[in-house]
């Protein structure tokens, strides 16, 4: 079969630079480019989970992706385009605390042989394919969907799956510390979190550096991250914190002055591989007499709980 090269395009109503910085939220949906990622779902129907035909890439994109790949041949750096992108997960007009991660993660196991099994479940498939739209579209108003269990699993269940459990097992210490407990369900928890992917694409790894492997320059898609940040910073709330546990250099330097100590949270090392554990084990720096020298578990509980 003829691989099926649909590529997303840019609506008119504006293209990704066309808009020095947003102002307001209406203007951060309009200028967003994935919500055009988005209507490939119903494009690609009920293969739209994981097909080696398919290929979910923003048109600006497209070319820097193919060449790196094309380029690192068979490494496990590849850009995985047969699954979805998530850019984010949760929404992060709503969180409180946005997480700064590097990329999603690519399981064969999880991300393929999983979703081409749930795909073949109509309402399981439909279900997860809407919560993934709504999210492309900041429209989402949780880091997971509802559990209503209609099915053999819930489409909760189904999204977290195809997760591997990732983002749920990070945030299961926080989320049932008793100050975090007694104040916030489930769903105002996960509605108070949202994650920021330095860039869209999966990869089961990322050793090369993309995408400053041999172009030291961001994709065209991320000008739109950095200019969501600057929207959260200058129009949301103050509460709003930013918590880098990956890819710290990186995420300094593409914000460049946009960048604000009182804003982020941050341990001095955010090495590659690093744990995203939401713990206070992981949260936390000692010096050299062991002492504690910052805890940045206990500023993540303020911002959950808005008691800053």
């Amino acid at each position: 079969m003829e691989k099926c090269l649909i590529f997303a395009k840019e609506n008119r109503g504006g293209t990704l630079m066309s808009k020095e910085r947003f102002e307001n939220e209406q203007e951060v949906k309009k200028y967003n480019p994935w919500k055009e990622v988005s209507r490939l779902f119903d494009i690609y129907e009920k293969n739209c989970l994981y097909d080696d035909n398919n290929e979910y890439v923003l048109e600006k994109d497209k070319d820097r992706i193919i060449e790196f790949n094309e380029d690192i041949k068979e490494h496990d750096d590849r850009i995985v385009l047969q699954t979805p992108p998530e850019p984010w997960r949760g929404n992060p007009l709503e969180a409180n605390l946005i997480i700064l991660s590097l990329n999603p993660g690519y399981d064969v196991n999880l991300n393929k042989t999983l979703a081409k099994l749930l795909q073949t479940n109509d309402a399981i498939r439909k279900g997860v394919v809407s919560f993934r739209k709504d999210t492309l579209n900041l429209k989402a108003h949780s880091f997971l969907p509802s559990d209503d269990q209609t099915q053999p699993i819930s489409i909760k269940e189904a999204e977290d799956m195809l997760g591997g459990w990732y983002w749920t097992k990070r945030f299961n210490t926080i989320r049932n510390d008793p100050r975090v407990k007694t104040k916030l369900n489930e769903n105002e928890f996960y509605n108070r979190v949202a994650v920021l992917q330095f860039f869209g694409y999966s990869s089961t790894t990322c050793e090369k550096g993309f995408p400053y492997y041999k172009k030291n320059k961001e994709l065209p898609s991320q000008e739109f991250n950095k200019k969501l940040i600057e929207y959260l910073i200058n129009y949301k709330s103050d509460k709003v914190r930013f918590l880098i546990l990956r890819a710290k250099k990186q995420w300094v330097g593409f914000l460049g002055e946009i960048y604000n100590k009182n804003r982020f949270m941050f341990l001095e090392k955010t090495n590659k591989g690093r744990s995203q554990s939401i713990t206070k084990e992981n949260l936390m720096e000692k010096d050299e007499n062991g002492q504690i020298k910052k805890d940045v578990f206990e500023d993540v509980l303020k911002v959950l709980l808005e008691e800053l």
